[in-house]
């Protein structure tokens, strides 16, 4: 963060908090709906197989279990945050979150086993009784709590690439309306265009080739997107064909060709062709 300018770290801090509680959201939503089906589902086959039991237990037994997972997110948030799985620290990121998934679930059934210990106590009478066999217990637990740690790292991570995508389109769109030029992101840099020097902009799948009179950038980029952009910029862009959208000022020549379609001529003396459902009328 050292050198970085404060609305930077600023930013970044702001996307960072809004991914976090939006993930947190997320993870109780999931909870309260597993444990919902989770408690159902052990009433049922407790009916099934003839046990007398309070109608409560099965939901504490269950709700336990996931009111200390939600309890413990942060701590994998924060692990998340400070050991992120990216390439270069993807070695030391997997062996760090694999001790966390231990401590994960050593923190979860400790504390699960406490409240439901102090359940028994004050409600039913009598002790809560957990290691029938150790080993098998706990490596019974271990196993569930590594698919929830799992599972908090996916939404921490899908999360925070929503957050910082919608970070890349405001400030994109921000400075398409006021600054008059894209920001454009190819491959692991960021290029600045001024958008009354495109001329052209071509489809490459969730890509687009931007086109100026002496230049081409490979952009991550929907053509729609880049529409949008250059039309906030105050460029006369108009579709030309699926592939292809031009800044009509910058076309100097166009002609029909025998099929119907058009070609349109550049001022820089590119030649683009469009089709006949996108030729004006």
């Amino acid at each position: 963060m050292n050198g970085m300018p404060a609305d930077a770290i600023k930013t970044d801090a702001a996307i960072e908090r809004r991914a976090k509680w939006k993930a947190a959201l997320l993870f109780f939503g999931l909870s309260l709906a597993f444990w919902i089906v989770s408690a159902l589902s052990r009433t049922t086959e407790h009916a099934r197989a003839g046990i007398d039991i309070a109608w409560h237990v099965p939901w504490v037994l269950e709700g336990s279990s996931l009111l200390v997972s939600a309890g413990l997110f942060f701590l994998v948030w924060e692990l998340a945050f400070r050991w992120p799985l990216v390439p270069g620290r993807l070695s030391a990121a997997i062996g760090i979150h694999m001790a966390g998934s231990l401590v994960f679930s050593g923190l979860h059934i400790v504390l699960m086993v406490f409240v439901r210990e102090v359940y028994w106590l004050a409600v039913i009478g009598g002790e809560y009784t957990y290691l029938r066999n150790p080993l098998e217990d706990i490596l019974y637990d271990y196993r569930k709590d590594a698919v929830t740690y799992a599972t908090i790292l996916i939404l921490i991570h899908l999360t925070r690439g929503f957050e910082i995508a919608d970070a890349e389109r405001r400030e994109a769109r921000d400075a398409a309306s006021h600054e008059h030029r894209l920001v454009l992101k190819c491959g692991g840099k960021t290029v600045y265009v001024a958008a009354g020097d495109v001329e052209a902009v071509r489809a490459d799948g969730n890509y687009v080739f931007i086109h100026t009179a002496t230049q081409s950038h490979h952009a991550r980029l929907a053509l729609a997107e880049a529409f949008d952009l250059l039309t906030a910029a105050g460029c006369d862009v108009r579709r030309v064909h699926r592939s292809w959208i031009l800044d009509f000022s910058k076309v100097e020549e166009s002609r029909k060709t025998a099929k119907g379609d058009v070609v349109y001529r550049l001022k820089s003396g590119r030649e683009v062709r469009g089709s006949r459902r996108f030729a004006p009328g």
